[in-house]
Parts: structure tokens; C-alpha cells; sequence
């Protein structure tokens, strides 16, 4: 069942909340009406895939998380978040690719193993639907 799941948190992290609220917004502007229920639903799965998002970070080391939000989320590649820890952290800490691949799977493995052993306390139903 991690497997999967580690799959759904990977869809997570590479869903764009900012254009989805964005267009939410949009929709609420030219709308002068009454909040749709199936408008309501999209701004509730919306608020907790952003606050999911963030409880995860909360559960990673800062090398995870940094992993996570630089190549994950922007996009960055492994060549240049290397150079990113060796500026952060100074040369002697650079990290191989190998290193950071390694960090980004932990984390997902972590994040994963969160949601599985939380299920009875935190409604994730909405994550097997990504």
C-alpha cells in the first residue's frame, strides 16, 4: 500500500495549488451569485492538498524538505541543487546526485509512512483520488 501512496504524495507535490486557487479565484470574481457546491468542493480539496502539503514539510529534515521543494515542486534539476547545498552549506557539503535522489526518496518514503500510520486520526481519503 506505500507504494501507491508514494505515488499520490508524488502527484501532490507536482499539483500547481497557486494556478488551481488562481482560477478558483477567477471563477469567484466573475461570479456574483452563490458558491456552486461542486465550487465549494474544488476550494475544500484545494485547502487540503495546500495544508497537507505543508504538514508533510513539517515531518522532513531540511535537507528532504530542500530536496522536495527545489527539484519536486520547481523543477530544478540535480545538477544545480548540488550547487545550491554546496552554496548553502559551503563546498565541503555538496551533495552527488546520488545523495539527493536519495534524500527525495526518503522523503516520499517518510510522507508515505505518515499517512498510513495517521489514516484513523486524518481523513487522507482525498489522496487516493490524485
Amino acid at each position: 500500500m506505500c507504494a501507491v501512496t508514494e505515488e499520490q504524495i508524488k502527484k501532490l507535490f507536482s499539483y500547481d495549488i497557486e494556478a488551481e486557487k488562481h482560477a478558483i479565484n477567477m471563477m469567484l470574481s466573475g461570479n456574483d451569485q452563490e458558491i456552486s457546491s461542486a465550487l465549494q468542493d474544488r476550494i475544500n480539496l484545494v485547502a487540503k492538498k495546500e495544508a497537507a502539503i505543508q504538514a508533510f514539510y513539517c515531518i522532513l529534515t531540511e535537507h528532504e524538505r530542500l530536496v522536495i521543494k527545489r527539484h519536486v515542486v520547481d523543477g530544478i534539476d540535480w545538477t544545480c541543487l548540488s550547487a545550491e547545498f554546496a552554496q548553502k552549506w559551503g563546498a565541503e557539503n555538496a551533495k552527488s546526485t546520488r545523495s539527493l535522489i536519495y534524500y527525495k526518496n526518503r522523503a516520499f518514503k517518510k510522507m508515505a509512512q505518515f499517512v498510513e500510520t495517521h489514516r484513523d486520526i486524518y481523513d487522507f481519503s482525498w489522496i487516493e483520488t490524485l
